[in-house]
């Protein structure tokens, strides 16, 4: 870690007078190296919307930590992490002064109003990141769980944050159920995680809609769809679980309906696995975001170099070429679009 923690400082160092799109690839590079000294391991909860994703997080941490509804509500990734009491902080994209609270009757509404759809749409908060701290044993490992949107919603901005927070992942969980099985949108999304987190877990929710044959036909078709479609190679494990009876059970000191609802198996694989190979897992990914980033850097200061050597007539032509494609672009997209809404059947 140490060895990697100094190829990044000299990365970071080997631009003396960086140019902005250089500076927006050191910032990146600053925010990893900071990852890897504090040293926690990020497992996101990922997937569709309305999958169960943040119902699962607030059952491994055993309190409504995180809102949840019938509509879309995660817009914003949040990160949880262990801390000696509850508080949330709302960091703002526009600079404006973070917002912060240390009163747990607070909290719930803090949050419901700048992390959910209905209340922050299309993100006019202009909010950045959302980060909570909450007394967990299951955070006490070294672990920060991340709420994110949903992929595959009416709300294209959630898909959005969705795939961008893939890069502040170490581990994931992907939340699938079986109302329905496992869609296209997943797959696709899937896809993606995977080119960027290598350590997965795949957790099959809501199986107290089923029976036990449901159950197990469920099971099997979800392995075969990870084997044949998603091209993902064995051993990969499923977890058969209900988050809403698991959240229930924790709240009400059930352990009997705990353990019948999947959540305390998933709970003690993923500490025990997680806090075990902790430091491998964070160092791997480190390792390759660092690749990518450093990767980068190389190809914006070779740009960079040769814009500099190119004459300057010519480097005027190819902006105006560059500008004109751009605006025909836009032109044809905002054509496309009027065609589409005149040919849209009414209702």
């Amino acid at each position: 870690m140490a060895s990697l923690g100094f190829l990044l400082a000299r990365a970071a160092s080997s631009v003396a007078n960086p140019t902005s799109a250089q500076r927006q690839i050191l910032e990146r590079l600053s925010r990893l190296q900071a990852r890897l000294d504090e040293g926690l391991l990020r497992v996101a909860m990922l997937g569709q919307f309305k999958r169960g994703k943040s119902t699962l997080l607030n059952a491994l941490l055993g309190a409504p930590a995180v809102p949840i509804g019938v509509t879309p509500v995660t817009a914003i990734p949040t990160f949880i992490k262990a801390g000696p009491k509850a508080a949330a902080r709302i960091t703002f994209q526009d600079g404006k002064e973070p917002l912060v609270t240390s009163v747990a009757g607070e909290i719930p509404g803090v949050l419901e109003r700048y992390i959910s759809e209905v209340k922050n749409p299309h993100n006019r908060f202009n909010v950045e990141i959302v980060e909570i701290e909450v007394r967990s044993e299951f955070l006490d490992h070294g672990i920060v769980l991340i709420d994110t949107p949903g992929v595959g919603s009416t709300f294209v901005q959630n898909t959005r944050a969705a795939e961008a927070v893939l890069t502040e992942c170490d581990a994931a969980v992907f939340v699938v159920s079986a109302d329905p099985p496992i869609t296209e949108v997943e797959l696709s999304y899937l896809s993606k995680v995977q080119e960027l987190i290598q350590k997965i877990f795949f957790a099959l929710n809501k199986v107290d809609l089923l029976d036990i044959r449901e159950r197990s036909m469920a099971e099997r078709f979800l392995a075969g769809v990870l084997k044949e479609q998603a091209g993902i190679a064995q051993p990969f494990r499923i977890f058969s679980i209900s988050a809403k009876q698991g959240l229930q059970a924790k709240l009400h000191r059930d352990s009997q309906a705990l353990a019948a609802s999947g959540v305390e198996h998933l709970e003690q694989v993923l500490s025990g696995e997680l806090a075990r190979e902790k430091r491998e897992i964070v160092f791997a990914t480190g390792r390759l975001r660092s690749i990518s980033h450093v990767g980068e850097l190389l190809f914006q200061s070779k740009l960079e170099h040769k814009a500099l050597l190119m004459p300057e007539e010519d480097l005027k032509q190819k902006a105006d070429t560059f500008e004109s494609s751009v605006a025909r672009f836009e032109s044809e997209r905002c054509a496309s679009s009027d065609f589409i809404l005149v040919d849209r059947p009414c209702c």
